[in-house]
């Protein structure tokens, strides 16, 4: 029913990304293990799709892709040299850019790689799972609900795969809250909504994110945030 309201890309994007979120959600939920070979794959769709909709903005995607690329292969040496030189490449295309939402992805996926180091993405298929979403959506997909009319500023404040990370935080915390909360009422343990009661103790309950992503994914194409800017 949403494919009425949507352009081709957005389509495209629609398909792509949830054929591989809802098999790595399949994987995380089952075996706790995702294959790494979906975030080459969706990245590079997304690349592709991306240099065809955005082709005057080829450099900025060029670096998103290097830098995922060079992530997913594990080329550790020289890492930070080379992030820095990323770096200022994208700041000098900032500064001459027509539209510097390309340039914030760019950061952004610096970022996300760098908030699974500190631990604060826990894993790193959640970190290659937002990264990809950034370079196959670097902008709101257009016309991907009969809502969005979503103007630049807002790429610019909170681009999408913020939105998707800020829905998913939400849909983690309420869906695995609750079933934690119900094992341990099962259980007949006190209630707590991070750990679950099992043979005596209190084990933290590591959640498949990539579940609530891809859900949040979903509710972005029905709902965004900036529907109605």
């Amino acid at each position: 029913f949403i494919f009425i309201f949507m352009d081709l890309h957005s389509i495209l994007i629609f398909i792509s990304s949830l054929i591989i979120l809802s098999i790595a959600s399949y994987q995380d939920i089952k075996t706790r293990y995702i294959d790494n070979i979906l975030w080459l794959i969706l990245s590079t769709i997304g690349f592709i799709l991306s240099i065809i909709y955005y082709k005057n903005f080829w450099p900025e995607l060029t670096l998103m892709y290097i830098l995922i690329i060079a992530w997913y292969f594990d080329i550790m040496f020289y890492e930070y040299i080379m992030d820095a030189i990323i770096l200022i490449i994208n700041i000098y295309l900032m500064i001459n850019s027509s539209d510097i939402s390309f340039n914030i992805d760019v950061f952004l996926i610096m970022v996300y790689k760098y908030l699974f180091f500190i631990n604060l993405i826990q894993g790193k298929a959640d970190a290659r799972a937002i990264m990809s979403i950034t370079i196959i959506a670097p902008k709101y997909p257009s016309g991907f609900t009969y809502l969005t009319n979503v103007k630049n500023i807002v790429n610019i404040l909170f681009p999408y795969s913020l939105e998707i990370l800020f829905y998913a935080l939400i849909i983690n915390a309420i869906v695995f809250g609750i079933y934690v909360s119900y094992k341990n009422y099962k259980n007949g343990a006190k209630i707590s909504f991070t750990h679950i009661y099992s043979n005596g103790e209190y084990k933290k309950y590591e959640t498949p994110f990539i579940f609530s992503m891809t859900l949040a994914f979903i509710l972005s194409y029905i709902l965004s945030l900036f529907s109605i800017i």
